[in-house]
């Protein structure tokens, strides 16, 4: 016949090691998702006048850049008016510069057609020409003036790398637009473009993100001067230090803007309940060992 002490003993036992294994599993799943320090700018234009857009997170404060037509501001979200020298908006420079890996995910929606108006549009120069001296990474709202099409592009020193999609966008509905590159062994980069959630296209690009030194980073204009602004409303912009996973991208989608969850929460809330389950196991195996 067991004493007391023994059985209490055997109980403590199988506790202590369900509350070790609950540790391991959540460190484990911490490990497993993005760290939540890789988000390192954040934009999300509350603001309902003035020029300035603030950066809540980095600290690369925007610009309402002045031109024909407006920029306007509704506490949500910034709206371009677009057009022929249209005002924009710059969010700095140095964005992408001296990163191996990079996520840039935004919400927005474009609101007409404007002939290779721009998401986005980072590089050198404000005025490129195509030239030698050329750098930019780019995604287009539509293929000049199609409606039916989009375009994400990486120049290196005039050299183009162009992927065309089929139908990413429709006007007027806010889309939920991720863009995650990251440098690999053997000199291959490789870039994925996300809209709401899903993989539209993963390729490799043959020059690094960290040989990357654009200057610019412009939301709604382009680097080539002769395209058009944007007409288009913008929720919110985030730039992260690291290629978030697919998983994560899916779930900034389902969450939507203005809605920035610690990475691997859920991961790990759902890996702790398992752990719970576990120990309950162990406490129920540890009671009918005592009980014979």
């Amino acid at each position: 016949m067991r004493s007391v002490r023994s059985e209490s003993w055997l109980t403590s036992s199988f506790l202590a090691r369900g509350m070790m294994t609950l540790a391991a599993m959540t460190a484990v799943g911490a490990l497993g998702q993005d760290a939540p320090a890789a988000l390192v700018d954040r934009w999300s234009f509350s603001e309902t006048s003035g020029t300035t857009l603030a950066d809540s997170v980095g600290g690369h404060h925007g610009t309402i850049v002045p031109g024909s037509g407006t920029v306007s501001l509704d506490g949500q979200r910034a709206t371009l008016s677009g057009g022929s020298n249209a005002a924009y908006i710059s969010l700095g420079s140095g964005i992408l510069t001296g990163r191996s890996a990079v996520t840039i995910e935004l919400w927005a929606a474009p609101l007409s057609v404007q002939n290779w108006s721009r998401v986005f549009d980072a590089g050198t120069s404000l005025s490129v020409t195509g030239g030698a001296a050329d750098s930019y990474i780019q995604w287009a709202w539509t293929i000049g003036s199609s409606a039916g099409s989009s375009q994400f592009g990486w120049t290196t020193h005039g050299v183009r790398n162009d992927q065309n999609l089929a139908s990413p966008f429709v006007l007027g509905q806010e889309a939920a637009i991720a863009v995650t590159i990251l440098d690999g062994a053997g000199g291959s980069t490789r870039v994925n473009l996300y809209v709401n959630g899903l993989l539209r296209r993963s390729f490799d690009n043959p020059s690094p993100l960290s040989g990357f030194t654009g200057s610019v980073f412009t939301l709604g204009r382009s680097l080539w001067p002769v395209d058009m602004v944007a007409n288009a409303s913008y929720n919110e912009v985030r730039i992260y230090d690291t290629a978030l996973s697919a998983a994560t991208i899916q779930s900034d989608f389902l969450e939507g803007p203005n809605a920035v969850p610690e990475p691997g929460v859920l991961a790990m809330l759902g890996t702790g309940l398992l752990g719970l389950g576990l120990i309950r196991r162990f406490s129920t195996t540890a009671a009918a060992a005592v009980a014979t």
